[in-house]
């Protein structure tokens, strides 16, 4: 398969009563290329946005039922959301200061997800909230979460036709959790028009993320001009894609790009730039930086120290404008250090 080691892949997982197929489309908005097994299907998807293009891949698989043991513990997680550390460190202290090693994974679960988090940049965890059990099956997944730390992670209720309303304190519960550990919770059975609980949140959270594959789109003038790269371009000469959903994003970007401080999204990439040493004529290549010498990590973990900084610092904006004018300002930097 193209780009098997790209990290460029979508976990998406949840029991086999879920139809994980049905959801990625709902994301996607088509039915996306996709090879098959009994349990778990590989599914290309092709982002493509105003500011540039990025090919990725939904991975999806079933979850199974708990042990015993596993459930009570992950029973007792839910009780006291703030318990485990980010990272896999050893330093254990209080109640809240817990080393992630200590969350349960049997030996051959611990093997699959560090080889996963050498591809897998984003993890979707859908269960269906009127078998609420179903919720503890995130255990395995919260540990790689908080070992590898993915840069997307999405906690989902999702099931389709039910109108049925869920228990309001296990929904409670849920949230709590998620927001203490680091996931987003979207609950896509909340017919609230007030919350922003959509499976178009689902997809720009992961259309918003830093691939591995993102590619700029250049406008007629960059070709024409390319010393004038360095500049924020103007792209009305790309064409606009295909597709409804797809038109729709772009007239969102229409809206939000007469707002857009240039200045900032310059600033922003040349100090990103400087941090690595690289100019701002040449391109990162993130691949070399995560895994070349201990300098070239560091200066790795450094810019994405400061990207994760700015996503939660744009996540947490009330103002929905605001938000969205920086997430474009955001997209529009990302796209441009892999030129």
């Amino acid at each position: 398969m193209d780009n098997t080691m790209e990290k460029n892949k979508i976990l998406v997982l949840g029991r086999a009563e879920v139809d994980k197929a049905s959801f990625v489309n709902l994301i996607t908005g088509s039915s996306a290329e996709s090879t098959s097994s009994e349990e778990s299907s590989q599914i290309k998807w092709h982002i493509s946005t105003r500011y540039f293009n990025a090919a990725v891949e939904f991975w999806t698989d079933s979850t199974e039922e708990l042990s015993p043991p596993d459930a009570e513990f992950m029973s007792k997680w839910l009780a006291v959301p703030s318990q485990y550390d980010d990272q896999d460190n050893d330093d254990s202290g209080s109640d809240g200061d817990k080393p992630a090693s200590s969350i349960p994974v049997d030996s051959a679960m611990a093997t699959l997800q560090e080889h996963l988090s050498e591809v897998v940049d984003a993890i979707v965890f859908v269960f269906d909230p009127f078998a609420p059990a179903s919720f503890l099956d995130i255990l395995p997944w919260a540990r790689m979460a908080k070992v590898y730390e993915p840069e997307v992670l999405l906690c989902v209720a999702w099931n389709a036709g039910r109108e049925v309303q869920v228990d309001s304190e296990k929904k409670d519960m849920w949230f709590e959790w998620c927001v203490s550990n680091g996931w987003e919770w979207v609950d896509l059975t909340d017919n609230d028009p007030e919350t922003d609980y959509t499976a178009d949140r689902v997809r720009e959270a992961l259309i918003n993320n830093q691939w591995s594959t993102m590619v700029m789109k250049q406008s007629q003038e960059e070709i024409e001009e390319p010393e004038k790269k360095d500049d924020v371009s103007d792209t009305s000469d790309i064409a606009r894609p295909d597709g409804a959903r797809e038109q729709a994003e772009w007239d969102e970007f229409d809206k939000v790009a007469p707002t857009i401080d240039h200045a900032r999204v310059n600033d922003i990439h040349r100090s990103l730039l400087a941090e690595t040493g690289t100019s701002a004529g040449e391109a990162l290549d993130f691949g070399t930086l995560a895994n070349g010498s201990n300098g070239q990590s560091d200066e790795f973990s450094a810019i994405v120290s400061r990207i994760r900084a700015m996503r939660i610092e744009i996540s947490q904006m009330t103002d929905q404008n605001e938000a969205r004018k920086r997430a474009a300002e955001m997209a529009m930097v990302l796209a441009r250090l892999g030129k």
